[in-house]
């Protein structure tokens, strides 16, 4: 799991970097449920800019997650 934050942490700062679009790699990583999905949405929740919209996505998409992201959101935020 940290290996797959890292990698995550690093495509979403590159793609900051050179001014890439973060919504579309992110619709790609979200489409492979599992620990590529959930590190992705971590690497995104920190960039304060996307944080409201992805949370909101998430949430729907695992609304029994919603206390597990407000927590997240807690250490992020």
């Amino acid at each position: 799991m940290v290996s797959t934050l890292g990698e995550a942490r690093r495509a979403v700062r590159e793609r900051r970097e050179r001014g890439l679009e973060i919504g579309e790699w992110l619709d790609g990583e979200v489409r492979l449920r599992g620990m590529r999905e959930n590190a992705a949405v971590l690497a995104v929740l920190e960039v304060p800019e996307w944080r409201d919209g992805v949370a909101a996505r998430y949430r729907g998409a695992h609304p029994e997650r919603a206390d597990i992201l407000a927590a997240v959101l807690a250490v992020i935020g």
